[in-house]
Order: C-alpha cells, then structure tokens, then sequence
C-alpha cells in the first residue's frame, strides 16, 4: 500500500499544508515496515505481500483546529482483508513506542477502518460510520481527517463529509495512518 499526503486548502493552512513555515509531511519515526519519501509527502508499506502490521505513520506536527488532512490512495495490496486507516492520536511520534497496529492502542486513539470508527482499540458503535467500507475504496481515492474547533471530530472520504464521528476530542492531535 502506498499513500500520499495531498493538497491541503483549510482556513489554517496554506495548499501546501503549511503552517507557520512548518509543512505538514508524514513524521520521520514511523512503524518498520514503512518508507517515506517525496519530502515526507508520501509512505509506502515496505513488504506488502509479506507482512500485515507494522506499518503506523504519524504527521509530523499536531493538526489545527479545522485543519484537513487526506491522503490519496496511490497503490492497494489486495492479498490482506481491510485496507488503510486513518485517524488522530494524542501519542507524540517522537515519544510513540510504534504499535503493530494503531487499533492496538488503548488511549488517546480514534481511527475510521472498515465502515467503523474505534476509539482506544474498541468499536464506538455496532451501527456502520460511513457511508461505504473504506477498505472498498479504490486507487486515487481520498480520505480526510478534521478536529473542529470545540472538538467535533468528522471523516472526508472522496471530499464528502461523513458527519461527525466522535466528540470531546482532545486539541493537539497528531493524524495517523495504518498502512
């Protein structure tokens, strides 16, 4: 699996996903199964046919409030069951010990997979959160993450807003992405 950070416009940053001189990439200590490049804009699972976990990866600075961060899916591997996903954590990734999954961590976690959204490594809710499975999503599609200002917290899949998806998130939040 690979993926890119794409295009940012939101009142807090610039389309470069820049804020105060400090570019949103994907942060350099990630789980070890996966490469960045492209300027830490881009991660790609190390070996996707070989091993399932060990592919977390963390922005490189926490989100504003209202800020957007997508990611465009540029390559799916199709040997696993579930695909990419993506969330917030309050876990620093300089302080992060890297999980084999994101789904794994029991605090300060909330991760959209599936057609759910787990908050610390338990489901929110038996009722399905967004509109269709993420993991049926295809090359060139996009998923999008957002803490509003009071702390709503809601998904973008393909631009659209799914509708909020948690409440009372924590401010200085990192977004995370599960290769």
């Amino acid at each position: 699996a690979e993926v890119e950070i794409a295009s940012l416009a939101t009142a807090a940053s610039t389309r470069r996903g820049e804020v105060d001189g400090v570019d949103l990439t994907f942060h350099s200590r990630t789980g070890r199964q996966v490469d960045i490049f492209s300027n830490g804009r881009k991660a790609k699972r190390r070996a996707p046919l070989e091993e399932f976990n060990n592919a977390v990866i963390l922005s490189s600075r926490p989100l504003l409030d209202n800020e957007i961060f997508e990611i465009v899916i540029e390559e799916k591997v199709l040997k696993w069951s579930g695909s990419v996903e993506v969330g917030l954590t309050t876990h620093q990734p300089e302080k992060l010990s890297f999980p084999s999954t994101m789904t794994n961590v029991s605090s300060g976690t909330w991760i959209l997979g599936g057609e759910g959204i787990m908050k610390n490594g338990a489901r929110l809710s038996e009722k399905p959160y967004a509109r269709r499975s993420i993991d049926a999503l295809k090359v060139g599609s996009r998923i999008g993450v957002v803490r509003k200002t009071g702390g709503n917290l809601h998904f973008l899949v393909n631009g659209i807003d799914q509708g909020l998806a948690a409440s009372d998130v924590p401010s200085d939040t990192y977004a995370v992405v599960d290769l």
